[in-house]
């Protein structure tokens, strides 16, 4: 087709358009006149609000356990009661114990004998030594026969502690029997005083006292021997005689033949006096002094009362 007539069939619609007026737009028509008609544009849907995650809750302070509750506090257990002292059954259960402990000790004698007659020294010491720790006097007259010059020295000085470490009546009886049947034997002797001493036997005091006295029949170490063991047993009778002795000493006239006796027993005495009375004098005049104002309630009971031991 021509241009002229492309042209000539554009005016006339142009022309045919314009006489039939303005076409109103249908309700479904595009008011521009073309195409289909378009819905309004939707609008993008709104994304839900995003849930912020849940914080947890501040760090609370771990449950601390719950105090452990202390046990159950039993209540002490009474111990059995004991019968009275006074009662049958006192006695009767002392009895059973002295009878028990008896038994013992014989048994322990009897092991002690057999290593002393058939052992070695060194068993023999071995055995004292194990009978030591038994205060019995059974133990100290099963020991005291070891006492003998003939025994090696060694085991007999074990023996001669073994025996002081046992104080018993019977233990000093049997000791005082011995050393009047031994006093040519020095060392024997003086053994059996300090047995004597260390009994606590008040009934040795007279026979101390004497040995102390007669000074002429008896050694100076049987006679320091004797004044240590009355200061063992600590009894009155023995204060006037060791008073004499510090006055006798302290005379300055004293005979060259006593001032080794004073050399040798001054200082025991001294000590003596001291145990037993519980006090210290500077000299002769004040322990008569203090005699004078002790001697009738020193050691002596009160009325009613019991001597002190």
């Amino acid at each position: 087709m021509s241009a002229w007539r492309m042209w000539a069939a554009a005016g006339g619609l142009a022309v045919a358009l314009l006489a039939c007026g303005p076409v109103q737009a249908g309700p479904g028509d595009d008011e521009l006149g073309g195409g289909e008609p378009q819905e309004p544009p939707k609008e993008a849907p709104k994304e839900p609000p995003k849930e912020e995650p849940v914080k947890p809750p501040p760090d609370a302070p771990p449950d601390e356990p719950p105090p452990m509750e202390p046990p159950p506090v039993e209540p002490p257990k009474e111990p059995p009661l004991e019968p009275d002292p006074g009662s049958v059954d006192a006695e009767v259960a002392a009895a059973a114990a002295r009878k028990k402990e008896e038994v013992r000790v014989a048994e322990l004698i009897k092991a002690f004998n057999k290593e002393m007659k058939q052992g070695t020294p060194e068993q023999q010491m071995q055995a004292l030594t194990t009978v030591s720790s038994t205060k019995h006097r059974l133990v100290a007259l099963a020991v005291i026969p070891w006492i003998q010059p003939t025994v090696e020295e060694r085991v007999l000085d074990l023996a001669i502690e073994v025996a002081k470490g046992q104080s018993s009546p019977e233990v000093a009886t049997e000791a005082a029997k011995l050393l009047d049947k031994n006093l040519d034997n020095p060392k024997y002797a003086r053994a059996m005083i300090g047995i004597l001493g260390r009994s606590k036997d008040v009934k040795q005091v007279s026979k101390l006292r004497s040995i102390v006295k007669e000074k002429e029949k008896f050694s100076l170490d049987m006679q320091r021997e004797a004044i240590v063991a009355l200061s063992h047993i600590g009894h009155r009778d023995a204060i006037p005689d060791l008073i004499k002795l510090v006055k006798e000493f302290e005379n300055p006239r004293l005979p060259a033949k006593d001032v080794a006796r004073k050399n040798a027993l001054e200082k025991a005495v001294e000590e003596a006096l001291d145990l037993i009375t519980g006090t210290h004098m500077p000299n002769a005049k004040g322990w008569n002094l203090w005699w004078q104002a002790n001697e009738k309630t020193f050691q002596k009971p009160p009325p009613g009362g019991e001597a002190p031991k």
